[in-house]
């Protein structure tokens, strides 16, 4: 069942007030000791993340449990997770049956070569197979019921399509996948996501990477005297616009603690991203990451307003 907020302190600065900027940091920083840092997920070449088959003692099992409860927590409070899920993964934690096209995301060119050659041409006394596959150990594993006796053909490629990938996606990992389900609907109930696709899951779980500074730039607030056609805002966008995309993550996340922004834009964003007018121009830029308030001095060229901003998303990203 659905628990209550969580709220975050940490022990060596038990008097900040948790905001929502504090759980933020917390998930980040969760984020990165569980996808990044530890030996539970393999990130593959087109980075997306899948269960390492590898991690099945108890204790890894035991992180995938906790892993799944983290996932939900975050799903139900809005904080995205900073990961990109293979979206088989997805689907077992929606309950919905694996395809044949969910191996392009974990093996493109056997997608390509085997799968849809399969699929597109006729099989007809071209290849003889059934519905059973060969193990690790060489051991003959039935893909349906009494498989190794029913012959793939034109009919029912489909069907066998389905099952091998089923099979090929999943046995390897099934404990941890097993892990990471209990542990989310602990939190979710299966029920109650029935409605989602992976798609959407996976936007409301994960949120997205931005891909418009002209997004960001309409959906943004203005204090303190500021508005949008601003010099130092001007400086502000053409600094966005000019940057990597690093640094334009960067700068996302040290205003929202968060370098994901919701599945529907910055417009969804709450409370909207905002730029408050500081009239000291020696401060350097500085963040409310509760109110995803950016603190901007009145900066009077381009040229000063991207040495502040290098220097504190160099130096104070996670400050």
């Amino acid at each position: 069942m659905i628990k209550p907020h969580w709220r975050v302190q940490f022990t060596e600065n038990p008097e900040t007030i948790d905001l929502y900027g504090v759980r933020r940091e917390y998930v980040t920083l969760l984020c990165k000791a569980l996808f990044l840092d530890s030996n539970l997920w393999v990130e593959q070449e087109n980075y997306y993340l899948i269960p390492s088959a590898s991690a099945s003692d108890s204790n890894s099992l035991m992180l995938f449990e906790f892993t799944g409860r983290f996932l939900a927590k975050c799903f139900f409070e809005n904080m995205f997770i900073d990961a990109n899920f293979c979206p088989f993964v997805l689907k077992f934690l929606l309950g919905k049956r694996v395809t044949y096209h969910d191996m392009k995301f974990v093996d493109e060119i056997m997608y390509k070569n085997q799968i849809l050659w399969v699929r597109d041409n006729d099989i007809t006394d071209i290849l003889y197979m059934t519905f059973c596959v060969s193990n690790e150990a060489g051991e003959n594993v039935d893909l349906v019921e009494n498989g190794r006796s029913k012959v793939v053909t034109n009919e029912n490629k489909i069907d066998y399509l389905n099952a091998f990938v089923n099979y090929k996606l999943k046995h390897s990992i099934e404990p941890q996948l097993r892990a990471l389900m209990k542990g989310f609907h602990d939190i979710i109930p299966l029920h109650m996501l029935s409605s989602f696709d992976t798609q959407e899951f996976s936007e409301l779980l994960c949120g997205k990477t931005f891909h418009s500074v002209d997004d960001w730039k309409s959906n943004t607030d203005f204090k303190g005297g500021y508005s949008l056609s601003s010099k130092t805002i001007g400086y502000l966008f053409e600094y966005l616009r000019t940057s990597t995309k690093e640094k334009q993550l960067a700068l996302l996340q040290f205003v929202t603690g968060s370098r994901r922004i919701p599945h529907d834009g910055f417009r969804s964003l709450k409370p909207l991203f905002t730029i408050q007018r500081l009239v000291n121009r020696e401060l350097l830029p500085s963040a409310s990451v509760c109110f995803n308030l950016l603190k901007l001095p009145e900066y009077q060229s381009y040229a000063t307003l991207s040495q502040k901003l290098d220097l504190v998303l160099t130096e104070g990203i996670e400050g």
